[in-house]
């Protein structure tokens, strides 16, 4: 029963990592392809099984500690005008961003979810260069489990102004 919370718990959270949807932070970034990276690593997970880690990889969900996705997206002009971040991705997950503040290449923010994932989470993104973001965020709350606690690290790399097949 505890493997099968842990399970759910994480893709509950393992979702949040792929919702945000980085700004250009008003005219910073570029229009074009990006590719985006985030590493998920997770405190006060209980301890999952082996068959429990088997379902899970038969799934595609990795074990949270220094699990990494990557992503295309296709940022479009209107993003690269923007200072928002958008939640995108998974619905269900009852969370909105607030206290967005800019300062110079910098956007951070609070995220606050009621839905199926509960907690509070502080996240800051940083356009160092045009062409390349980095950020975290922590999240502490539950997903019908025991307490957890996420951090996450973004990277965002400019491909080419071209998206192709990619399509937000």
């Amino acid at each position: 029963m505890r493997a099968a919370i842990g399970i759910a718990a994480f893709s509950a959270l393992a979702g949040l990592a792929l919702v945000l949807s980085p700004p250009a932070l008003a005219a910073h970034g570029k229009v074009g392809l990006w590719n985006v990276t985030v590493t998920m690593n997770g405190r006060g997970m209980p301890d999952i099984p082996a068959a429990a880690r088997a379902q899970m990889k038969a799934r595609g969900i990795g074990t949270p500690n220094g699990h990494t996705v990557s992503a295309q997206h296709c940022m479009t002009a209107a993003e690269v005008a923007s200072d928002r971040l958008s939640l995108k991705g998974p619905t269900g997950q009852g969370c909105s961003l607030t206290d967005l503040k800019t300062a110079g290449h910098t956007l951070t923010g609070s995220m606050v979810c009621n839905g199926g994932v509960k907690g509070k989470g502080h996240i800051a993104i940083t356009y160092d260069t045009p062409e390349h973001y980095s950020g975290s965020m922590d999240f502490a709350g539950s997903a019908g489990g025991p307490p957890l606690h996420m951090d996450y690290s973004y990277e965002g790399r400019w491909q080419r102004a071209d998206c192709g097949n990619v399509h937000n």
